[in-house]
């Protein structure tokens, strides 16, 4: 799949999933489901651009190759693609901030093993302040422990590393501060029950500053919403009536990835699919336009004449890789259209086009510029 495209329908159904969770369920109080909602649209954008079952593969693509000069003195097309030059950067910047993700993780399994100065808890380990007032310790403790119990720790790995790999799309900052705010949410609601004044507990600690780290603490911040939803007595049956918009936000999604941002009509039939490979010749386009320019020889009738244009060559690869079917879409002059056909039709065999791992015939269209240069 084409990255650009993979990229737009990730995030256009991560987009979907999110304004579906923000409408519906960001002031219910039924936090797992809150928790499932935030956790299920990461999962449902990573795995539906890969589910195109629906798009059954067609037998022909037609894709267009970019223009090939060629002059009375020899001239060549290389550079690197700036799809590809941007891919290259984002994987790059993607890669140091993974590594940058074990550092941080290393250094909060570290401040969980130590003395600390505030509750805190990170995969599974509780640390508590050792002067902390005994219910003010138990509030805290159980708050942790809630941390601990559903592993909450494992949702700010898979977020962080989410946000990590696709560190370009600003939408990963909120979805991860809502996800701690839904942690914190559900720690609360359990460690109010065993202290009376934890309104007063929590501000309390809000007022002390603590360095950001993959911990969860207890006076983290949010505090505000923390303390007014611990007065929200809304119902969970008002939560499991809103789960029903769950349905036409994973439709909504389904719609958002049946395109591909780079067009690949057919001549079957409407463009619905998904290209795993499109076809290559051999060693790849710096390859293919180093053969064009080995090949093509511009015609001496055609010089003296001082023709130029630019011929359009059809031709169909096949699942074999075979070049078949050559033929002039727009022509300039006799001879200098029989040359394009000529080289074209002797290309070695191509890597052929992929579509949903199985190869098909591709329909190529190749523009070949013949351009007089000046000595």
């Amino acid at each position: 799949m084409d990255p650009l495209t993979l990229f737009l329908q990730t995030h256009s159904c991560l987009a979907i999933a999110f304004a579906g969770y923000w409408w519906t369920m960001r002031q219910e109080t039924w936090f797992t489901a809150r928790r499932a909602w935030l956790i299920g649209a990461i999962a449902l954008s990573m795995v539906l651009p890969w589910a195109s079952l629906w798009a059954p593969p067609q037998a022909v693509l037609a894709i267009t190759l970019p223009t090939f000069t060629t002059g009375n003195e020899a001239q060549t097309a290389t550079g690197i693609p700036w799809t590809s030059l941007l891919v290259g950067v984002h994987i790059t910047v993607s890669g140091l901030l993974l590594l940058r993700l074990l550092i941080r993780a290393w250094l909060a399994l570290r401040l969980v093993r130590g003395p600390v100065q505030q509750a805190c808890s990170f995969l599974g380990t509780v640390a508590l302040p050792t002067q902390a007032d005994a219910d003010d310790a138990r509030a805290m403790r159980i708050h942790e422990e809630t941390h601990a119990r559903h592993r909450h720790s494992l949702d700010i790995l898979l977020m962080e590393s989410c946000a990590a790999v696709w560190w370009s799309n600003p939408l990963w900052p909120l979805i991860r501060r809502e996800l701690k705010l839904v942690h914190e949410l559900a720690a609360d609601a359990e460690a109010c029950k065993v202290h009376d004044r934890y309104d007063e507990l929590l501000l309390a600690h809000a007022l002390n500053t603590s360095r950001a780290t993959l911990a969860h603490h207890f006076g983290t911040s949010h505090v505000r919403t923390r303390i007014t939803m611990l007065y929200n007595t809304r119902p969970r049956s008002s939560t499991r009536r809103k789960l029903w918009f769950a349905l036409p936000t994973v439709i909504l999604a389904l719609a958002m990835v049946s395109w591909d941002v780079v067009p690949v009509p057919s001549r079957i039939g409407p463009l619905a699919q998904h290209i795993d490979q499109q076809p290559e010749f051999p060693g790849g386009q710096e390859a293919l336009m180093k053969y064009l320019g080995s090949n093509i020889a511009y015609p001496s009738s055609a010089q003296e004449a001082k023709v130029e244009g630019t011929v359009i060559i059809g031709f169909l690869v096949k699942a074999d890789g075979a070049v078949t079917q050559v033929t002039v879409k727009r022509g300039v002059h006799q001879e200098i259209d029989a040359e394009a056909v000529r080289v074209v039709a002797a290309m070695p065999r191509w890597n052929p086009a992929k579509a949903h791992g199985k190869p098909v015939d591709a329909e190529m269209t190749l523009p070949i510029a013949f351009r007089l240069t000046d000595k």
